[in-house]
């Protein structure tokens, strides 16, 4: 899901955006998540993952939280695994 999820936004942003955007995901979110069904991931899954962020500042907390969003709203609105 998350190479789907990048493939439709390298359109839209800037190259060193969109490189931030495919790190994040890249060190962050496939590691934990990929392949889980979305069903699966909650609360107990996402917080860890957001305390572990906050190591780096608050702001990288926030905007992988962001992330998060975006890519669940690719998965949801595809009805895939993530």
């Amino acid at each position: 899901m998350a190479q789907a999820y990048l493939a439709e936004i390298k359109p839209v942003f800037a190259l060193s955006s969109y490189r931030t955007k495919e790190s994040r995901i890249r060190k962050y979110l496939s590691p934990k998540f990929d392949g889980m069904p979305m069903s699966d991931i909650g609360v107990k899954q996402i917080r860890p993952l957001l305390e572990e962020c906050k190591t780096h500042g608050a702001w990288a907390a926030r905007t992988l939280l962001q992330d998060w969003a975006d890519y669940l709203s690719a998965a949801e609105g595809s009805g895939a695994v993530v």
